[in-house]
């Protein structure tokens, strides 16, 4: 790996994204409710090794002003680009270096939490070692490892896929050629399945999800010279070479049994005492293709399993909406909510459905415990019960184990509704002005399709008023109706108080997507 050759990633830039699961608070929360004592987020120290042009940590290093960020990465271009965006948005607490792997000073000391995603599975055995190595000797003694990789048996599914495109392409001149012959090829495959076998309905759902892969995607992912996957258990045997051990994945509700059937669950459950076994069973049983999996020191006692008295430290979130359009709390009947990533539950307690539907009317602000008991008793009319806070605890617990509510140590500083002077982070103006994908103050990203909306972010710097965005947005409008460029900006914005009324609906929307600073 010479750093003085440009990479593929100097060649065709990866779009980089924030990643809600590489989240210091994630990773900290988590690592709290296993046993350990993991540094708080706001004073952190964060690496990421392969960071790109720092998509992911710089709304992260704005977020955490308190923390340490470093990332590093191979390719020169990303890492120029990631630095003069650094420098325009004015962040002290991150540095980007250009630095091969294997060179890791250590003097670079030791950090929190290492996230490695979308690293493992492109490089070489000896740059694994080293990631490995680096996470021993440069992690604190509570801290987190976050380290993606592709995982066998679904990949065997993607291989086949693969090995097609690079016979394929195997004399392309350039990258670009590449990329075009290996669409080309996929079409060619997917035009060409005219009867409905197994094979035929393999190909396709495979096929549907390279197609919806951007060009840049498809070159580094699935034509890239390395992409190796491994079972969980070989990835175990090499972190535990290096003094590491499994403590969970980034999202818990991967690590779950009991969405299996009961006799399912009986056997699984029946190797609690083995749970890197488990864990390979389960990817057997959903054909796994990805892992997110974390490390802490093999030396540290870890509790795999979250317990209900727990949950009245934390803060909760959730997305989730009740199915039914007409809730009723009181009702014996089961009402059902769903949230991120296909997460549902289903329940006739009073209290779940109480606490599961005021924690939606508060998305996406994280709120804690003793509120959530509170607000939901009052929903209720009832007042407390001695049982209700272990109850409720449950409840939470088990929204956490489905993916329905996410577990929090701090809340990010965001507002529901917009205050006198409407504020977005700079780093979300910066995107704005860039595109239509934003990171929010959760550390996702959000897309916006809305030319008004994205028009709005890029001056909601905290020094306008809702009724001088108005005025704004209305001359706007009048200047392009006069110049005749057909662009339509400002065309939602009515006159009078309607006119105000509009503003405040599209903040409260820029407010529900977790884009508006408290």
């Amino acid at each position: 790996m010479n750093r003085a050759n440009p990479t593929p990633y100097d060649q065709i830039l990866y779009p980089g994204h924030s990643y809600r699961q590489t989240h210091p608070d994630r990773l900290a929360t988590l690592a709290t409710l296993l046993g350990m004592q993991p540094t708080p987020a706001d004073r952190c120290r964060v690496l990421e090794l392969g960071c790109g042009s720092g998509a992911n940590l710089i709304p992260m290093a704005w977020g955490l002003p308190g923390a340490e960020c470093v990332g590093i990465d191979l390719a020169a271009r990303p890492i120029a680009e990631g630095q003069a965006t650094i420098q325009e948005l004015g962040l002290g607490n991150l540095q980007l270096h250009q630095l091969d792997l294997l060179d890791f000073p250590d003097t670079m000391g030791t950090f929190d939490y290492i996230i490695a995603h979308g690293l493992y599975s492109w490089v070489p055995p000896v740059v694994q070692d080293k990631l490995m190595a680096v996470c021993q000797k440069h992690l604190a003694a509570h801290g987190v490892a976050f380290i993606s990789y592709n995982t066998y048996p679904g990949c065997h599914i993607r291989d086949m896929l693969r090995e097609m495109m690079l016979y394929h392409v195997h004399n392309a001149p350039d990258s670009l050629t590449k990329i075009h012959q290996a669409q080309a090829l996929l079409k060619f495959l997917a035009d060409s399945q005219t009867e409905p076998d197994e094979y035929g309905r393999l190909l396709h759902k495979e096929l549907e999800r390279v197609m919806h892969y951007s060009a840049a995607h498809l070159f580094h992912d699935d034509l890239a010279e390395i992409n190796q996957p491994l079972y969980f258990h070989q990835f175990m045997e090499h972190a535990g070479s290096f003094g590491l051990q499994f403590l969970s994945e980034a999202e818990y509700f991967m690590v779950q049994t009991d969405q299996f059937p009961e006799h399912t669950v009986k056997v699984l459950n029946g190797l609690e005492g083995n749970i890197l076994g488990q864990q390979q069973y389960l990817d057997f049983l959903r054909c796994r293709r990805f892992r997110q999996t974390l490390l802490c020191h093999a030396n540290l006692a870890i509790h795999f399993q979250v317990q209900p008295e727990q949950m009245a430290d934390f803060y909760f979130s959730s997305p989730t909406t009740a199915v039914s359009a007409n809730p009723d709390l009181f009702s014996p009947e089961e009402m059902e909510f769903h949230g991120d990533q296909g997460s549902r539950l289903k329940t006739t307690n009073p209290l779940a459905k109480a606490a599961l539907q005021y924690l939606g009317s508060m998305w996406p602000q994280s709120v804690h415990f003793k509120e959530i008991l509170t607000e939901a008793l009052n929903s209720l009319g009832r007042a407390r019960a001695n049982e209700d806070e272990i109850e409720l605890g449950a409840i939470l617990q088990s929204g956490f184990g489905t993916g329905l509510v996410d577990v929090h140590l701090s809340p990010p500083l965001l507002v529901l509704e917009p205050g006198e002077y409407p504020m977005v982070s700079p780093v979300a103006r910066m995107q704005a002005a860039r595109g239509d994908l934003l990171t929010t103050l959760r550390h996702r990203t959000v897309r916006l399709d809305d030319t008004l909306a994205c028009q709005l972010v890029q001056i909601l710097d905290g020094t306008h008023t809702v009724a001088s965005l108005t005025d704004q947005f209305r001359q706007r409008a009048r200047d392009a109706e006069s110049q005749g460029d057909g662009t339509g900006q400002g065309k939602m914005i009515s006159t009078g108080q309607a006119g105000e009324r509009e503003m405040k609906a599209l903040l409260r929307r820029l407010a529900r997507l977790g884009l508006l600073v408290r």
